[in-house]
């Protein structure tokens, strides 16, 4: 699949062919139908703010689900989805208390770094996803908690 991808701070969104994985666990995977530019994808490649590169922008996306991973429980292939910066594990206090955007736990929603990566370039090389969504994408393979059915 294509993807815009930011390869340097202070560089340019660049097309580039993007290798996705199979959704995994509570993954969900998406064929993006729209997506918004926001000035935080701006400041993605205008700074640097520890985003490993390169890295798909994007995080105002809509689309359809294409495929879910095996524990996904409340999306199914066909729905139309929208997608949601914030993360949350959905199991910690806070997130139990109705405070989602105070959750404790938020790489619940990523694959650990012993784990493969959701996107890779054509030559194995890691691609970062903005806000684990990375929606400049044909594609989007993200948790179940970022997104919501429409």
């Amino acid at each position: 699949m294509r993807a815009a991808l930011a390869m340097k701070v202070g560089g340019k969104f660049e097309i580039h062919d993007v290798v996705i994985d199979d959704p995994v666990g509570r993954e969900v995977l998406v064929d993006v139908k729209a997506s918004g530019l926001c000035h935080s994808d701006l400041h993605l490649i205008d700074h640097d703010f520890g985003l490993p590169l390169p890295a798909a922008g994007g995080h105002e996306i809509s689309g359809v689900v294409a495929a879910v991973g095996p524990s996904v429980t409340s999306l199914k292939p066909g729905d139309r989805v929208v997608a949601c910066l914030i993360a949350y594990c959905g199991a910690c206090a806070r997130c139990l208390a109705g405070q989602t955007t105070l959750c404790l736990n938020q790489e619940a929603v990523v694959r650990g770094p012993e784990e493969k990566p959701r996107l890779t370039l054509q030559d194995g090389t890691p691609v970062a996803q903005s806000v684990n969504v990375g929606g400049f994408a044909e594609q989007v393979l993200v948790h179940e908690n970022q997104l919501g059915r429409v």
